[in-house]
């Protein structure tokens, strides 16, 4: 099996978003940054702008027949997360 990460994407109120993926791209501060299996481990703080999710095909293949182009689009003004190479976290203060 190829290998994935395990996202949570959580707001204050709710948990938006858990899955296994393959690639996230988040915007930063000062710029975006692709996430992969295997990322060191990092925590950085988010800026305004889309985190791109693409779900992972071995874990989601019926979910992605109703994505456009098998990514998931989230319209953030900022947030945090934090890596360690198998899993990510994003909190999320603010969705756009």
């Amino acid at each position: 099996m190829a290998p994935r990460l395990h996202l949570k994407v959580i707001c204050p109120e709710e948990m938006l978003f858990q899955w296994y993926v393959d690639k996230v791209v988040v915007p930063t501060e000062d710029w975006e940054l692709a996430l992969l299996p295997g990322h060191i481990s990092l925590v950085a703080v988010l800026g305004g702008g889309k985190i791109i999710v693409y779900p992972s095909y071995a874990e989601n293949e019926n979910f992605l027949k109703t994505l456009q182009d098998d990514k998931i689009i989230i319209s953030i003004q900022s947030g945090t997360l934090s890596i360690d190479g198998e899993s990510i976290t994003m909190t999320v203060h603010a969705l756009q």
